[in-house]
Protein backbone atom coordinates (compact mmCIF):
# COMPACT_ATOMS: atom_id res chain seq x y z
CA UNK A 1 0.00 0.00 0.00
CA UNK A 2 2.76 2.24 0.91
CA UNK A 3 4.40 1.63 -2.73
CA UNK A 4 1.20 3.02 -4.24
CA UNK A 5 1.01 6.06 -2.52
CA UNK A 6 4.57 6.83 -3.37
CA UNK A 7 4.22 6.25 -6.95
CA UNK A 8 1.02 8.89 -6.77
CA UNK A 9 2.94 11.10 -5.12
CA UNK A 10 5.82 10.86 -7.45
CA UNK A 11 3.44 11.73 -10.04
CA UNK A 12 1.69 14.18 -8.86
CA UNK A 13 5.11 15.75 -8.46
CA UNK A 14 6.12 15.04 -11.81
CA UNK A 15 3.05 16.73 -13.16
CA UNK A 16 3.77 19.76 -11.47
CA UNK A 17 6.75 20.63 -12.98
CA UNK A 18 5.79 19.63 -16.59
CA UNK A 19 2.47 22.36 -16.24
CA UNK A 20 4.53 25.18 -14.39
CA UNK A 21 7.78 24.69 -16.79
CA UNK A 22 7.49 27.31 -20.01
CA UNK A 23 8.01 25.90 -23.19
CA UNK A 24 11.44 26.40 -24.54
CA UNK A 25 11.51 27.02 -28.88
CA UNK A 26 14.92 26.84 -30.01
CA UNK A 27 15.35 29.45 -32.46
CA UNK A 28 16.83 28.40 -35.91
CA UNK A 29 20.93 28.46 -36.46
CA UNK A 30 20.58 30.76 -39.36
CA UNK A 31 18.04 33.84 -37.21
CA UNK A 32 20.39 34.05 -34.88
CA UNK A 33 23.35 34.49 -36.53
CA UNK A 34 21.35 37.13 -38.57
CA UNK A 35 20.76 38.83 -35.34
CA UNK A 36 24.18 38.68 -34.03
CA UNK A 37 24.84 40.39 -37.25
CA UNK A 38 22.54 43.01 -36.81
CA UNK A 39 23.57 44.29 -33.48
CA UNK A 40 25.75 47.42 -33.16
CA UNK A 41 29.35 47.00 -33.58
CA UNK A 42 31.82 49.17 -31.65
CA UNK A 43 32.20 52.01 -34.19
CA UNK A 44 35.89 53.19 -32.98
CA UNK A 45 36.79 49.97 -34.58
CA UNK A 46 35.55 50.59 -37.95
CA UNK A 47 37.17 53.99 -37.85
CA UNK A 48 40.37 54.20 -39.71
CA UNK A 49 43.66 55.14 -37.89
CA UNK A 50 45.32 57.34 -40.03
CA UNK A 51 44.82 60.12 -37.81
CA UNK A 52 47.43 58.31 -35.78
CA UNK A 53 49.54 57.61 -39.07
CA UNK A 54 49.72 62.06 -39.97
CA UNK A 55 53.08 64.15 -38.99
CA UNK A 56 52.55 66.87 -37.03
CA UNK A 57 52.40 70.17 -38.88
CA UNK A 58 55.35 72.38 -39.31
CA UNK A 59 54.49 75.53 -38.13
CA UNK A 60 57.05 77.35 -40.56
CA UNK A 61 55.72 75.96 -43.54
CA UNK A 62 53.10 78.41 -44.04
CA UNK A 63 55.29 81.05 -44.11
CA UNK A 64 57.95 79.10 -46.06
CA UNK A 65 55.24 79.16 -48.84
CA UNK A 66 54.15 82.18 -48.68
CA UNK A 67 57.53 84.00 -49.03
CA UNK A 68 57.92 81.46 -52.20
CA UNK A 69 54.55 82.91 -53.77
CA UNK A 70 55.39 86.39 -53.16
CA UNK A 71 59.10 85.72 -54.57
CA UNK A 72 57.41 84.34 -57.73
CA UNK A 73 54.95 87.21 -58.08
CA UNK A 74 57.76 89.40 -57.87
CA UNK A 75 59.14 87.94 -60.37
CA UNK A 76 56.61 87.90 -62.86
CA UNK A 77 55.85 91.08 -62.49
CA UNK A 78 59.35 92.32 -63.18
CA UNK A 79 59.91 90.08 -65.93
CA UNK A 80 56.14 91.81 -67.10
CA UNK A 81 57.57 95.53 -66.52
CA UNK A 82 61.00 94.50 -68.39
CA UNK A 83 59.21 93.15 -71.80
CA UNK A 84 56.80 96.29 -71.22
CA UNK A 85 59.59 98.31 -71.58
CA UNK A 86 61.20 96.66 -74.30
CA UNK A 87 58.30 97.09 -76.41
CA UNK A 88 58.07 100.98 -75.54
CA UNK A 89 62.30 100.99 -76.47
CA UNK A 90 61.07 99.03 -79.45
CA UNK A 91 58.07 101.71 -80.16
CA UNK A 92 60.29 104.84 -79.94
CA UNK A 93 63.15 103.60 -82.14
CA UNK A 94 60.92 103.08 -84.95
CA UNK A 95 58.69 106.26 -83.97
CA UNK A 96 62.46 107.80 -84.44
CA UNK A 97 63.03 105.94 -87.38
CA UNK A 98 59.79 107.32 -89.57
CA UNK A 99 60.68 110.57 -88.36
CA UNK A 100 63.71 111.02 -89.86
CA UNK A 101 62.42 108.97 -93.16
CA UNK A 102 60.10 112.24 -93.24
CA UNK A 103 62.38 114.61 -92.49
CA UNK A 104 64.27 113.39 -95.22
CA UNK A 105 61.22 113.40 -97.89
CA UNK A 106 61.72 115.73 -100.94
CA UNK A 107 59.38 118.56 -101.44
CA UNK A 108 61.27 120.86 -103.30
CA UNK A 109 64.03 120.98 -106.50
CA UNK A 110 66.65 121.84 -103.48
CA UNK A 111 65.87 118.81 -101.55
CA UNK A 112 66.81 116.23 -104.74
CA UNK A 113 70.47 117.82 -104.75
CA UNK A 114 73.16 116.89 -102.43
CA UNK A 115 75.34 119.66 -100.61
CA UNK A 116 78.24 118.36 -102.33
CA UNK A 117 76.67 119.38 -105.72
CA UNK A 118 75.75 123.33 -104.71
CA UNK A 119 78.74 125.84 -104.70
CA UNK A 120 78.03 129.08 -102.44
CA UNK A 121 77.83 131.94 -104.52
CA UNK A 122 76.80 135.06 -102.80
CA UNK A 123 76.00 136.28 -99.46
CA UNK A 124 73.40 139.53 -98.95
CA UNK A 125 73.44 141.09 -95.43
CA UNK A 126 71.17 143.77 -93.76
CA UNK A 127 70.33 144.96 -90.61
CA UNK A 128 69.34 141.22 -89.26
CA UNK A 129 68.74 139.71 -92.25
CA UNK A 130 70.73 137.85 -94.77
CA UNK A 131 70.49 136.32 -97.72
CA UNK A 132 72.10 133.79 -100.08
CA UNK A 133 72.70 132.06 -103.02
CA UNK A 134 73.99 128.74 -104.68
CA UNK A 135 74.40 127.15 -107.74
CA UNK A 136 74.04 123.55 -108.58
CA UNK A 137 75.83 121.92 -111.49
CA UNK A 138 74.13 123.12 -114.32
CA UNK A 139 74.10 126.74 -113.35
CA UNK A 140 70.78 126.82 -111.87
CA UNK A 141 70.57 129.20 -109.09
CA UNK A 142 68.79 129.10 -105.82
CA UNK A 143 67.93 131.68 -102.96
CA UNK A 144 68.47 130.60 -99.04
CA UNK A 145 67.52 131.90 -95.59
CA UNK A 146 66.95 130.90 -92.47
CA UNK A 147 65.02 128.01 -92.25
CA UNK A 148 64.91 126.94 -95.86
CA UNK A 149 65.08 122.90 -96.28
CA UNK A 150 68.42 122.10 -99.11
CA UNK A 151 70.11 118.74 -99.39
CA UNK A 152 69.20 115.30 -99.69
CA UNK A 153 69.80 114.24 -95.65
CA UNK A 154 66.69 116.87 -94.72
CA UNK A 155 69.11 119.67 -93.92
CA UNK A 156 67.67 123.20 -93.05
CA UNK A 157 69.48 126.40 -93.08
CA UNK A 158 70.35 127.43 -89.38
CA UNK A 159 72.06 130.65 -90.17
CA UNK A 160 73.89 132.54 -92.65
CA UNK A 161 77.15 134.06 -91.49
CA UNK A 162 78.29 137.53 -93.12
CA UNK A 163 81.21 139.41 -90.76
CA UNK A 164 84.36 141.02 -91.05
CA UNK A 165 87.59 140.03 -88.57
CA UNK A 166 90.90 141.37 -88.47
CA UNK A 167 93.56 139.92 -90.27
CA UNK A 168 97.46 140.26 -90.41
CA UNK A 169 97.22 142.34 -93.09
CA UNK A 170 93.94 144.59 -93.00
CA UNK A 171 90.05 142.61 -92.91
CA UNK A 172 89.25 138.98 -93.55
CA UNK A 173 85.02 138.73 -94.63
CA UNK A 174 83.70 135.41 -93.15
CA UNK A 175 80.82 134.23 -95.57
CA UNK A 176 78.98 131.16 -94.98
CA UNK A 177 75.83 129.33 -94.32
CA UNK A 178 75.49 127.03 -91.49
CA UNK A 179 73.30 123.77 -92.22
CA UNK A 180 71.59 121.52 -89.46
CA UNK A 181 70.94 118.15 -90.63
CA UNK A 182 69.53 114.86 -88.66
CA UNK A 183 71.03 111.47 -88.26
CA UNK A 184 70.63 109.00 -86.31
CA UNK A 185 72.44 108.33 -82.91
CA UNK A 186 73.72 104.38 -81.89
CA UNK A 187 70.88 104.66 -79.35
CA UNK A 188 68.16 105.68 -82.37
CA UNK A 189 67.77 109.36 -81.38
CA UNK A 190 67.32 111.59 -83.80
CA UNK A 191 70.28 114.44 -83.36
CA UNK A 192 71.29 116.90 -85.55
CA UNK A 193 74.73 117.59 -86.91
CA UNK A 194 75.94 121.08 -88.13
CA UNK A 195 77.63 121.09 -91.90
CA UNK A 196 79.13 124.60 -93.11
CA UNK A 197 79.24 125.44 -96.75
CA UNK A 198 81.47 128.29 -96.84
CA UNK A 199 82.64 130.93 -99.97
CA UNK A 200 86.35 131.65 -100.25
CA UNK A 201 87.60 134.12 -97.51
CA UNK A 202 88.58 137.37 -99.36
CA UNK A 203 91.08 139.48 -97.59
CA UNK A 204 91.47 143.73 -97.72
CA UNK A 205 93.93 145.90 -97.10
Amino acid sequence: MKSNHHAIFAALILMVFTLGAEPVCSQPKDEAQSQLQDQPRDQTQNQPQNHLKRPLPDPFLSYFIKAQKSLNKQEAEKKRQQKLALDREKQRQLTAAKKLEALREPYTDLQKLELAQLTLTAIVSTTGKAWAMVRDKMGRGYILKKGTFIGTNGGVVKEIVWKVKKALFGKQYVRKVLIKEPYLSKDQYIKYKTIEMKMAEMEYK
